[in-house]
């Protein structure tokens, strides 16, 4: 039985979007072979990929994909959470980086972890300006107008929201 991985995926073009994706696969360099392949087979076939960085971290791997025209995709491949919501952050603009808040079976829960990462992270600690948030939202944009990064996170409903 193979595993499921979970990808995260953003573009030099639409950074505050996530995309999201599925890979099955039996081992360490099948899956990174076809998610590198999944995430090619979004890109138009008229720009030409000229550079692939691949670093794994324990069970999880980031993909850095660029092509000849300066656009990049980048993205992490995590183990797919068993539970049926996920509370996923990530940043660009500087850099780009993924991670997962919070799993949960309860939609309720989710946005529970999503509203207190936004006051403790984004509000108190840091000084974020939030975009069209208010408490309960499934999905926050975070700007820190000193450094120009953005943060967001989205509560993921993995049987619906992902392919």
């Amino acid at each position: 039985m193979s595993k499921k991985l979970l990808i995260l995926s953003t573009d030099s073009e639409h950074y505050t979007d996530l995309y999201t994706d599925v890979c099955d696969a039996a081992n360490e360099t099948v899956e990174e072979e076809k998610a590198i392949d999944i995430l090619l087979d979004k890109e138009s076939k008229q720009r030409e990929l000229t550079d692939v960085y691949v670093e794994r971290r324990g069970r999880s791997f980031n993909i850095n994909l660029t092509f000849d025209d300066g656009y990049f995709v980048v993205a992490k491949a995590v183990p797919m959470p068993n539970q049926a919501y996920a509370v996923v952050w990530w940043r660009a603009y500087g850099r780009v980086s993924f991670g997962i808040k919070g799993k949960t079976d309860s939609e309720e829960t989710a946005i529970k972890i999503l509203d207190k990462y936004v006051g403790r992270h984004l509000k108190e600690k840091n000084g974020f300006d939030l975009y069209d948030y208010a408490k309960g939202d499934r999905f926050v944009l975070a700007d820190d107008e000193c450094s120009g990064e953005f943060q967001m996170l989205k509560v993921l409903k993995l049987k619906e929201d992902v392919r």
